[in-house]
Parts: structure tokens; C-alpha cells; sequence
């Protein structure tokens, strides 16, 4: 799938721009790279706005300057209006972003913004590095330096918040392993004493059933089922009792 700005059957630029065929030329239907094309004194930037994470296509806004330095842009604004738009986008998105870092969302949120976050950080890497390649070729445009100032302020704030975003997912992580080897622990406290307490009985147990005691216990002269009922029930009460004591911390 192309990164087609337009339909496959329009041009990339529109119709009414005059410019030199040797621009056209190095140009297709599609948007391609963020990057600056000069021939014959006139300069076109082309740059990527926000992209989303699972976005195939590329949005566009492209500026023209011709030879006595007027500025147009394919946003239909004047000037480099277009352009402070489209850097205006990359910093309201990031925004967004920095608010669900601080919302401290759950481990698989944190993963989402890292989604998002990774193909908007590498678009605003490239943007400012072709406003400053723009305010290389063009040293008497000095908006192009407020531009590409931006720019960067947008690259660093996306570098940033792909660090805090990464740290959120290590501190999630960690605190999960940490939360899951206490589990362990206490589970193998549980069965230790759990094999403790099968050790003292094992050996009454085994000679019991080795020697078929019966002894009498002073239950015979109640009427059935009462002895049965009685020892059941005393019997649960000890295993829950039991049981509480063996998993207790857990």
C-alpha cells in the first residue's frame, strides 16, 4: 500500500502551482520521505503530519516558495502558516499523550502510548531535521528558524515522553514480578508447613492403619448417625482452623 497523499489518479501538488519541471519531475502521486527539494529558486519542503500507529498511509502538508518569496502551502493557508499547523498537531498530540502517561493508566495502556508514541517520535525526528535542511538552503528566510526551533522542541518532547513512557512499563513490570515472588514465597511458607504438619502425622497414621486400632472414644452409646455427625463436623472445624494457620501472610 503507497503512502498516497492523494488519489492514485490526481497529482501530488496542485495544478495551479508554476513550478519547474524539474521539480515536478522528482516527484510522483505519492508523498514519500519528509524532505526538501530547491531548483531554480524555488524551495519545496514536504512534511508528514501526525501520523497514527497502525496508519499506512501519509498525510501531507507541502510548501512552496517561489522566486520572489512568496510562501503557499497545500493546506490552502498562506505563508508558512501550514507548516506551524502541522507542528502545532505534533504538539497537541503529544499533550494528549503526556496527560494518559500522568493518568497512570494500567501496563497494557502504557504499551498503547509506546504505539503511538513510536512512529510520531521517528515523523518528528525527520521533520525538524528537514526544516533545518530548508533553513540550510534558505538562510534569508529567518521564519524558517522559528520553524525548525519548534520542530525540535517537538522532537525533544517526544523523546521524552517515549522515555517516561518506557520507564512507566519497567516500574509496571517490576512491581508485578515483585508483587508475583511474594505470592511464591508465601506459597511455599503454605506448603512447607503444610509438609511439616503431614510429617507428625504420617507416622500415628501409617500404625493405625497398620495395626487396625480401635479404641473405644466414649461416642458408642450415642444413637446413629450422631457419632458420625459429630466427628464430621469436628473434623471440618479442625481442617478449616488448620488450614487458616497454614496459609496465614498469604
Amino acid at each position: 500500500m503507497g503512502d498516497a497523499l492523494f488519489d492514485d489518479d490526481q497529482p501530488l501538488l496542485p495544478a495551479d502551482w508554476d513550478l519547474p519541471s524539474a521539480i515536478r519531475a522528482r516527484l510522483g502521486h505519492t508523498v514519500g520521505r519528509q524532505r526538501v527539494i530547491a531548483e531554480a529558486g524555488h524551495l519545496l519542503v514536504i512534511l508528514h503530519r501526525v501520523p497514527a500507529a497502525e496508519e499506512h498511509e501519509r498525510r501531507a502538508c507541502i510548501a512552496w516558495r517561489d522566486p520572489s518569496g512568496r510562501w503557499r502551502t497545500t493546506s490552502g493557508v498562506e505563508g508558512l502558516l501550514g507548516l506551524r499547523q502541522t507542528i502545532d498537531e505534533y504538539r497537541t498530540t503529544l499533550v494528549a499523550l503526556d496527560e494518559r502517561i500522568e493518568s497512570a493508566p494500567a501496563i497494557d495502556g502504557y504499551f498503547e502510548i509506546l504505539e503511538q508514541l513510536a512512529p510520531i517520535s521517528r515523523a518528528a525526528r525527520h521533520m525538524h531535521a528537514t526544516l533545518q535542511k530548508a533553513r540550510e538552503t534558505s538562510r534569508n528566510e529567518r521564519v524558517l528558524v522559528d520553524l525548525r526551533d519548534q520542530a525540535y522542541a517537538v522532537e525533544r518532547r517526544a523523546d521524552l515522553l517515549s522515555g517516561d513512557a518506557r520507564f512507566a512499563v519497567e516500574r509496571a513490570m517490576a512491581r508485578s514480578s515483585h508483587q508475583q515472588s511474594l505470592a511464591s514465597q508465601a506459597a511455599a511458607a503454605a506448603t512447607d508447613r503444610l509438609n511439616r504438619l503431614a510429617a507428625v502425622f504420617l507416622p500415628i497414621g501409617t500404625v493405625a492403619a497398620l495395626l487396625g486400632m480401635n479404641i473405644p472414644s466414649g461416642l458408642e452409646p450415642l444413637p446413629p448417625p450422631w457419632p458420625f455427625v459429630l466427628i464430621v463436623v469436628v473434623g471440618l472445624l479442625a481442617g478449616w482452623r488448620l488450614s487458616a494457620r497454614i496459609h496465614r501472610g498469604t
